[in-house]
């Protein structure tokens, strides 16, 4: 630029004086200031003799100028220079015009403070040069995208709040046409501008990124093809901006696509690539973007990009858990805002809300809530059931929130709509039954959120009272049958919680008298109804502390729990209370909210006196048939007087007024039975004190009691007599004269034939010593001799086994209701002093043994047959929970009562275990009953077994609970502990109807079934579990007989086959267990077992030799038939497995003993010994396996002191040295081992089996030297008979083989080894391939092929050939005199082919594999001609710990006794499958299939 210029040439405006340097500064401003007033007024027309007068203005003289303000001033006459000489510019020079621009640049920056003096100029600079489109001149220059990028950062960081949208304009119109004009567009220029649309410039600097965004949308169409191939080189090529935004990359898209969806339409196509990324963070920013972008409102996206979104879709079941919710977090925007992708997204919640992960269940219930808060109608019926799923969801909080969601959906479009929407109601409609279904859950957790709904959701208490009462109302009608029982329950334990509330409050009450109540069992019941997250135990020990030492909070509590506290008071003594407790704001107070929870439990903020008046109002206008409803409810006048009935018996005290009672007494007058009957039942809840309140209506009802008792129904006349027996005065007045009246109607052609059973009976309870020999008559006369003994009519012919209730003719009603008059009479009279309970008894047992036919007429068709005999099995459940009843029912009457859990009838097996379940959890049953249980078993209908398994879980809790509770209990254990069920399980099996003899084998694989069926439950908690007392207790059986038939060598050996079946499955089946000290022998049932014979033991096993047993399976390893451990780890270890005979229990006192301080095993055998001896104490000696470690150094073995009673498995675990690491542990979460194939079938022997000489000794026993512990050594080293599996085994040494002959001598240890599982016989194919040497894939003799899920069972009542004999009497008599043969020749000559070919003729191997053999029976002693595979008891790995006791099944109380624990798996070898093993597959399994069985009765013809 040219520094001066000719001062004569330059022409000045007029009135503008001449611009020099000698000219001071404010002399010069003055100046300027005039001369850009003139250019401002200067047109176009006149401006060529001014040329100069620019170029001075554009010297470094006043551009360049130290004063800001003359630097300013020549800007804006510039400026005006180039509006004046437009459209060309008096600046020729390239260099100058980019000076010039540049200078502009930095005085626009003035523009950043609005507030500034001469911020107007500013202004007035940037508004010309947007008006004339200067910068535009600097298109044509070459590095003018230098200009452009400094212009633009300049704009961008001045640009504020303060400025005015004039600003933001001008600065728009001087940058569009720099981009929508030049012909190309840097990238620097391009991220300048894009840098704003981020963060942080997004957040910090917001009118920048309005800027940004309005220039985007100017110049879409110019800028695109720069933004795709900006995002090629980030997305594709992978390069990196010079600024932060290739960290914001996906956050740009987005914000692209919400300016201008169009410029990134060769963008979005990319983004699939990256959502198949490897990189889950890239994988999860891409999500998230296109989530939203999908997601948005308007957005076609998915619509233009299929195939994107359909690769999107994939992102819900990515493997990354972050990805997964990312997608389930945004799918409420595209049910809200895209109704046409519901269906897709709707595909992908159904699969999401059963993910492993909980954060990502939480999210979709969170998720759809979402959408209901927003838009209750956009929910669909599919949305509604997913969170309904999860309101059963495995974790707590995703239960409640899923449960609290639909709750408050429920309240929102019902409960608080006075016009509820009836699409809405029709979808929502199952929520208040699907609440009261979630009270079954077992947790208080759930059952405190159900009892908090109820009093916010359902029933808001904040609603007027009689608002309150009709919503209730409405409620209770409109419930199922589930929520009904689920509604009585929680009331029941609301109840329950305020009664131990008041009995606290009064034990600290009484805490001065001479033996004050105990506080501390009152708040241990308190602490199990609480919440385990709210530490019950020891913040009620603080509240305790808090009412003993508060006499104002105990009365507070009192009244809040008392009979006079309303609903509005109670609310202001739960404030009270609570702001007694306090709590800070924003700390967590634990006791505060476990306060809080107690607090809504007991006080009354749903009913009260007041409640009562108007719920008893509302029904009374129903049952008048006057209520206002638009749509009446089906039957809704008797769910009204039910749910009276409901709250009478826990809220008695509240129906009070005479009002009430006029009502029930009209209730009681009116036509429908069910209504009179409900009122009466209401009365006897609520009117002991109804002679003293209300005489008047006392007067009317007591005459109307008398006639319904006379004349109503049976069940009316039921619930008569109870109510006159409760608030009569004078009650011999009113049953005498029932009594006259029923002893005429005792005749069968009396309309009121039924009813005076009925009535008869409920005197003869109720009113036992009025009319004791009257009674008696009736009974023997009328009742049995007339009724029960005499069939009048023929029954209609059919075929079905059971009849709905109005289809069942008079005379089987009026049969069952005598069998429960005979009930009734004996619980009145409860005394067996005339023999009248025996022969009660004896006639129920005969009606069930003949199959309701008494007298066996034929004349009664089947479903009523099934009536009659289930009704005299209820009543014999019912005559049993009376103690002086259940003594003289004899074991013939207890089995055949038991059998009944098998009728052929459905019905009669349902109804019969609903009954005996009743019975037994509430504890009135003895524990002998519960082993009826087991039968379920033979059910062939799995959910049937399922829930009789449940019956049993349900009852081993209650007795286990109950001794713990009450401390007191634990000196009546053998009636209450349910261990003790073992022994009447084993005693009810042995005799089981269907078990001819001991060698049955298909009988003995149904016992065993019914055996784990109830051994499963009692073993399944090990904390509860004493292996060694359950084990010690059927040895002990073994050592009895049956004293039912003690003489019957047959019914004896069944009883110990059963017993073998038990310690079988305690061996095979039950996982991890803990062997604890016994202090006390476990005691047998006398009536069952006669007395142990300790002069001899048992050891006997009479099972079939290859009997099978299921066990579990071995992870991480597979043991064949020598002892050889196949490892898949590092570490190499092998199993020894030894069998010892003891008398006491094994305890393990010094589980880490080293080998070298052992002494020498040794083994006395004394006749005198007693229980606590221990056998072969101290003996020490190597074992060596057949797999030998590369160092051949000699491998000792772990010896256990045994101190457990009969035969009792010690697995040794040996670790082979030159091995790293310890012997693998078997854990839960270890991959299962390959499934084994069937077993071989086959009655060959390999040829080394047949080398093999059977030992001359004991069945059941055997003599073996120790050195036979060692594998490899003796017969069994040469015999040719050792498994090869897949991995090659490795063969010992020479060197291991001198080691092993130098071992020292060793006395005798008698060993005995239990009956191990059982295998089949080989299949000609196989045996061939072993006998030529072949590799032998057969699975260890532990591993037995899983039965298949119990198959239904054939329809026995339309196959009489199928049918089984139940036992008469007369076959009971003539059953003891039998015995099964005891030779298994003898047997095997009266079985069928197909069934002798499913006895396994195999020899069982010992542990230690020396080839000698035993046998499982008496006739063992001679070997048949051909054995099948020889097998070996399967090894347990012992694993010890001490830990301290527990009180239970006979331990010591409260004393510290050491306890082993005792981990039991099997091994597993996997097989390659037989050529043939397709075909013989399903024999295999049809031949191990339990064939589940029905019982069925013959008829006499």
């Amino acid at each position: 630029m040219a520094k001066s210029v000719q001062h004569s040439k330059i022409v000045y405006p007029p009135g503008c004086k001449e611009l020099t340097e000698d000219v001071g500064k404010d002399e010069l401003i003055r100046r300027l200031k005039i001369l850009a007033r003139a250019f401002q007024d200067m047109g176009q027309d006149d401006n060529d003799s001014y040329a100069p007068l620019a170029l001075l203005l554009a010297t470094d003289t006043y551009m360049e100028h130290s004063n800001k303000d003359v630097r300013l001033l020549t800007a804006c006459c510039i400026a005006d220079v180039f509006r004046i000489f437009a459209p060309e510019a008096p600046y020729k020079e390239l260099d100058q015009l980019k000076e010039i621009f540049m200078f502009f640049i930095q005085q626009l920056r003035g523009l950043e403070d609005p507030d500034a003096p001469s911020f107007k100029r500013y202004f007035y600079l940037l508004e010309n040069l947007s008006w004339v489109k200067s910068f535009n001149i600097c298109i044509e220059l070459e590095d003018n995208q230098e200009i452009f990028c400094a212009l633009f950062k300049l704009f961008f960081s001045i640009i504020n709040e303060k400025h005015t949208s004039k600003v933001k304009t001008f600065m728009l119109d001087i940058m569009a046409p720099l981009i929508t004009e030049a012909d190309f567009m840097s990238p620097e220029l391009l991220e300048t501008i894009l840098v704003n649309m981020v963060d942080p410039n997004k957040t910090q600097k917001k009118m920048a990124f309005a800027m940004a965004k309005d220039l985007i949308k100017r110049t879409s169409t110019t800028i695109e093809p720069y933004i795709q191939t900006f995002f090629n080189n980030m997305l594709m090529l992978g390069k990196q901006a010079e600024n932060d935004i290739g960290n914001h990359l996906y956050d740009l898209i987005y914000e692209l696509n919400q300016v201008s969806p169009s410029i990134l339409l060769a963008v979005i196509p990319q983004l699939e690539f990256k959502l198949k990324s490897n990189e889950e963070t890239e994988r999860k920013s891409v999500t998230k973007l296109l989530a939203k972008m999908f997601s948005e409102k308007d957005s076609d996206l998915a619509v233009q990009n299929r195939a994107l979104w359909v690769c999107f879709l994939g992102r819900f079941n990515d493997i990354s858990v972050s990805i997964r919710v990312a997608c389930i977090q945004q799918t409420q925007h595209f049910i809200l805002n895209h109704p046409e992708l519901v269906k897709d997204i709707l595909e992908q919640i159904k699969v999401r809300q059963h993910d492993p992960e909980e954060s990502v269940r939480m999210d979709v219930v969170n998720s759809l809530l979402a959408v209901a808060k927003k838009d209750l109608k956009a929910m669909t019926s599919d949305m509604l059931q997913f969170v309904k799923e999860r309101t059963l969801d495995k974790k707590f909080k995703i239960r409640r929130d899923a449960l609290w969601g639909l709750g408050t959906m429920y309240k929102q479009a019902i409960i608080d709509k006075e016009v509820p929407d009836p699409e809405l109601v029709s979808r929502l409609e199952f929520v208040k039954n699907k609440v009261f279904h979630h009270y079954y859950q077992n947790t208080p957790d759930d059952r405190l959120l159900v009892e908090r709904m109820l009093n916010i959701h359902l029933v808001p208490y904040q609603k007027p009272v009689n608002e309150r009462m009709a919503i209730l109302l409405n409620l209770y009608s409109t419930l199922d049958e589930h929520a009904v029982r689920a509604f009585s329950e929680m009331l029941k334990c609301r109840n329950n919680v305020r009664q131990l509330v008041l009995q606290l409050v009064e034990a600290h009450d009484k805490a001065n008298e001479a033996s004050p109540p105990p506080v501390l069992p009152k708040l241990n019941q308190l602490a199990r109804t609480m919440s385990d997250l709210l530490r019950p135990q020891e913040c009620l020990k603080k509240f305790n502390l808090l009412l003993k030492d508060d006499a104002r909070l105990r009365l507070l509590m009192k009244t809040l729990v008392g009979s006079s506290c309303t609903c509005k008071k109670a609310e202001e003594i739960v404030k009270e209370i609570l702001k007694k407790i306090g709590c800070t704001s924003g700390t967590p107070n634990i006791l505060y909210q476990l306060v809080k929870t107690l607090l809504e439990r007991v006080a009354p903020v749903m009913v009260d006196s007041l409640a009562i008046d108007h719920l008893v109002l509302a029904v009374s206008e129903r049952v008048a048939g006057v209520e206002d409803d638009k749509d009446p409810i089906d039957g809704g006048d008797q769910k009204g007087v039910q749910l009276l009935l409901t709250l009478s018996q826990y809220f008695p005290f509240y129906f009070k007024s005479v009002e009430i009672f006029e009502n029930f007494l009209t209730f009681v007058k009116h036509d429908d039975d069910i209504v009179s009957d409900l009122a009466i039942q209401i009365i006897t809840n609520t009117g002991s004190q109804l002679h003293i309140d209300h005489p008047d209506v006392y007067s009317s009802l007591v005459p109307l009691l008398t006639n319904i008792a006379k004349f109503g129904s049976p069940r009316q006349a039921k619930h008569a007599l109870r109510c006159i027996n409760t608030i009569c005065i004078n009650k011999e007045q009113a049953v005498t004269s029932i009594f006259e009246s029923i002893q005429g109607a005792l005749n069968p052609d009396n309309a009121n034939y039924l009813t005076a059973i009925v009535s008869l009976g409920h005197i003869a309870q109720l009113f036992p010593k009025l009319f004791p020999s009257e009674i008696k008559s009736i009974v023997s006369k009328v009742i049995v001799k007339d009724l029960l003994m005499k069939d009048r009519t023929q029954g209609l012919a059919t075929e079905d086994s059971w009849c709905s209730d109005h289809q069942v003719s008079d005379e089987t009603k009026a049969k069952v209701q005598a069998m429960k008059l005979l009930v009734r009479w004996l619980l009145g009279v409860k005394s067996n002093t005339s023999n009248s309970g025996t022969s009660t008894l004896r006639l129920l047992y005969t009606v069930i043994i003949h199959d309701g036919d008494l007298m066996e007429n034929g004349l009664t068709n089947k479903p009523e047959l099934a009536r009659l005999r289930l009704q005299a099995g209820c009543c014999m459940l019912k005559l049993a929970e009376e103690p002086c009843y259940a003594e003289i029912i004899v074991k013939e009457q207890f089995q055949a009562l038991a059998l009944m859990l098998n009728d052929v009838c459905y019905q009669v097996r349902l109804r019969f275990a609903n009954r005996l379940h009743k019975g037994l959890i509430s504890l009135k049953l003895p524990l002998e009953y519960m082993s009826i249980l087991c039968l379920g078993a033979n059910d062939p209908i799995k959910e049937r077994r399922q829930q009789l398994k449940q019956f049993l879980s349900q009852n081993i809790s209650k007795r286990r609970d109950y001794i713990k509770q009450n401390p007191s209990a634990r000196g009546r254990m053998f009636y209450l502990l349910p261990d003790y069920v073992i022994p009447y399980t084993i005693h009810l099996l042995a005799h089981d109807p269907d078990f001819k003899s001991y060698e049955d084998v298909e009988s003995l694989k149904s016992l065993k079934e019914c055996l784990w069926f109830m051994m499963d439950p009692l073993t399944h908690k090990h904390e509860d579990y004493n292996y060694a007392f359950l084990r010690r207790m059927i040895e002990n059986i073994k050592q009895t007989k049956d004293a039912q038939c003690p003489d019957d060598e047959g019914a004896n050996k069944k009883l110990y086959a059963v017993c073998d079946i038990a310690l079988g499955l305690m061996h095979a089946k039950t996982g991890t267990i803990t062997l604890k000290e016994i202090t006390q022998d476990p005691i047998l049932p006398s009536k069952l077992f006669t007395a142990p014979d300790k002069n001899y033991s048992n050891l006997q096993s009479y099972l079939p030799k290859d009997f099978p047993f299921e066990s579990k399976r071995r992870v991480g390893g597979s043991v064949n038939y020598t002892g050889e451990v196949k490892k898949s780890s590092s570490s190499e270890q092998t199993t020894t497995e030894i069998v010892v005979l003891s008398h006491a229990p094994v305890v393990n006192p010094l589980p880490r003993v080293p080998p070298q301080d052992r002494g020498p095993f040794m083994r006395k055998r004394k006749a005198t010994e007693k229980e606590k001896q221990s056998v072969g104490e101290g003996f020490d000696s190597d074992s060596q396996s057949s797999k030998v470690s590369e160092t051949d150094e000699p491998v000792k073995a772990k010896l256990v002191k045994p101190k457990m009673s009969a035969a009792v498995k010690v697995p040794v675990t040996v670790k082979v040295p030159g091995k790293r690491g310890r012997p693998k542990k078997i854990r839960d979460d270890d991959p299962p081992p390959k499934e084994p194939k069937p077993e071989l079938k086959g009655s060959e022997s390999p040829p080394a089996a047949k080398k093999a000489k059977p030992s001359a000794v004991k069945a059941g026993t055997k003599q073996t030297k120790i050195e036979d512990f060692a594998g490899g050594k003796g017969k069994n080293s040469q015999n040719g008979n050792t498994p090869v599996h897949k991995a090659k085994a490795q063969t010992p040494s020479n060197k291991d083989v001198k080691k092993k002959a130098q071992l020292p001598a060793s006395p005798l240890l008698k060993v005995v080894t239990p009956p191990a599982p059982g295998r089949g016989r080989k299949r000609k194919s196989e045996q061939e391939s072993v006998g030529s040497g072949k590799k032998d894939d057969r699975p260890s003799p532990a591993v037995v092929k899983r039965l298949k899920p119990p198959t239904l069972r054939e329809d026995f009542s339309r196959n009489p050939s199928l049918r089984s004999t139940r036992p008469s009497p007369v076959h009971i008599q003539s059953g003891r005199k039998r015995s099964p043969p005891s030779s298994p020749t003898a047997t095997g000559s009266s079985l069928s082919p197909s069934k002798i070919s499913k006895v396994s003729r195999g020899v069982l191997r010992t542990s230690s594999d020396s080839g000698s053999e035993r046998s499982c029976s008496p006739s063992a002693l001679t070997p048949p001609a051909k054995r099948g595979p020889m097998t070996r008891p399967e090894p347990i790995q012992l694993n010890v710990r001490n830990t301290k006791s527990r009180v239970a099944n006979g331990t010591s109380d409260g004393e510290d006794t050491p306890e082993t624990e005792v981990s039991q798996s099997s091994s597993v070898t996997p097989n390659k499958p037989a050529s043939n093993a397709s075909s013989l597959l399903d024999e295999e399994e049809d031949t191990l299939n339990v064939k589940r069985k029905t019982r069925t009765r013959q008829m006499k013809s």
